[in-house]
């Protein structure tokens, strides 16, 4: 008899959860690895911007197929709104090895990106299960929460999107 088990940290538990904003928010300041601009997300929120926090890997194809939906998305009908996308990269690495491996391996991710070098973001915003994405307001703490990646979870990202940040 044999069993096979297959245990993948990438794909992750496929859920998604509404909160009514009783989590708190890790409030954090990075530098946006391509441009080199401060990041602060306590002053996105100040700004009554919507932010969604993308958590990906290089491992992780799921998370490639989602960051070229995000690309889409956030180029697209969301470009007027005010939203900010942050891409947060969870595989450690320094700021000039992950620009490297971005270009080594042609990920264009159109919108900021910053590297969790020591994990303290990713740790308290997920369970280590990627892809992860959240989207956080000012008022009312985490809106939306998906681990895993479909075309039906995005749909629904894509709605709670527009109706949070595309307002009138």
């Amino acid at each position: 008899m044999i069993i096979i088990i297959f245990i993948t940290f990438c794909f992750g538990p496929v859920t998604s959860g509404w909160s009514g904003g009783e989590a708190e928010i890790l409030l954090f300041d990075a530098e946006e690895v391509q441009s080199g601009e401060k990041i602060s997300l306590e002053t996105l929120l100040a700004r009554d911007f919507v932010v969604l926090l993308n958590f990906w890997g290089f491992r992780c194809s799921p998370c490639l197929d989602e960051i070229d939906a995000l690309n889409r998305l956030y180029q697209g009908k969301l470009s007027g709104c005010s939203i900010e996308f942050i891409a947060v990269n969870t595989d450690g690495l320094e700021k000039n090895d992950l620009i490297g491996a971005m270009q080594e391996q042609g990920i264009d991710i159109r919108f900021p990106v910053i590297a969790d070098v020591d994990r303290q973001i990713t740790n308290y915003y997920t369970d280590g299960f990627i892809p992860h994405t959240l989207i956080v307001t000012g008022t009312g703490g985490r809106k939306l929460e998906i681990s895993g990646f479909n075309e039906k979870l995005f749909e629904k990202l894509e709605k709670r999107l527009f109706e949070l940040a595309c307002k009138g």
